[in-house]
């Protein structure tokens, strides 16, 4: 798929009485996200702070629970933001949302590229310098991989903290039983990753159409991964992000992977995630 350059169409540019949303903590300026809804997306767009500035887009999808204004609302953003300014990288963000659990559809995929993405990169006129990085937590972090994957070279690089990741196919009877036992997951998680993950892709097929880990196995050479899991997550996905990076490094892919001692789910190293992107720009 072809995705649209800055200007490529008519679109609308974001509402200029956009959502002011007060973020201060560790010195952080107030960031401002404008808001808007298009078609079955909700997204946010935070702009960089200095706006002499030419930066690059970090398309940013939360994990389940969340929303579109995690990143310019949550400690998350705050920290990433902290970071940012500390080590003097500059990006614009927009956090991009289907729904709190939703996970995407191809058809759903193709209206991030041809909706969201281009009212964004239009909106952002000549402050967007032509970059696009992704990134994404837990849930989001599976949806930013998946999308990297599929999209290869539309992205500079992709970072994903605690993905939601299987060594395994989750479609297939029995199988995300034995995957909680094994990782002795709680029954409220279990319960979450049976619903969106086994009931989300009706076959094997599709599954591996989405999956990271075989969507990593035809990815290109120069592709860049960060990833980072705890391991002691309670959700269980150490396993899958360790597969992920086994199966990356066999291919030749450079891929980070920050595997964080003791840590649990959706612990978030926002300095070194920044100083990634920032080797990758």
């Amino acid at each position: 798929m072809k995705m649209p350059r800055r200007g490529s169409m008519a679109v609308l540019t974001l509402a200029i009485a956009g959502v002011v949303l007060a973020a201060a903590a560790g010195g952080c300026a107030s960031l401002r996200a404008d808001c808007q809804k298009s078609g079955a997306f909700d997204f946010c767009v935070t702009r960089a702070e200095r706006s002499e500035v030419r930066a690059p887009v970090l398309y940013y999808f939360h994990g389940g629970g969340g929303d579109a204004r995690e990143w310019a609302e949550s400690g998350l953003g705050r920290s990433a933001r902290a970071a940012m300014q500390s080590l003097g990288q500059h990006f614009h963000v927009v956090g991009v949302s289907l729904g709190a659990y939703r996970l995407y559809r191809e058809d759903e995929e193709a209206m991030l590229f041809v909706r969201v993405m281009a009212e964004a990169e239009f909106a952002l006129g000549d402050r967007w310098d032509g970059r696009r990085f992704i990134a994404g937590v837990s849930m989001g972090g599976f949806t930013a991989l998946s999308i990297y994957l599929r999209h290869p070279g539309k992205f500079e690089a992709a970072a994903a903290s605690s993905p939601t990741l299987f060594a395994f196919d989750p479609t297939m009877p029995g199988e995300m039983d034995a995957f909680v036992r094994r990782n002795r997951v709680a029954a409220s998680h279990a319960g979450v990753l049976k619903a969106r993950f086994g009931g989300h892709f009706p076959s094997t097929a599709t599954w591996r159409q989405f999956d990271p880990i075989r969507l990593v196995e035809s990815a290109p050479a120069n592709a860049r991964v960060y990833i980072s899991s705890g391991t002691n997550d309670r959700v269980g996905l150490f396993e899958g992000a360790s597969a992920f990076v086994r199966r990356a490094r066999e291919r030749g892919i450079r891929v980070e992977f920050d595997a964080q001692a003791g840590a649990g789910h959706g612990r978030v190293d926002s300095e070194r995630v920044v100083k990634f992107f920032s080797a990758a720009r």
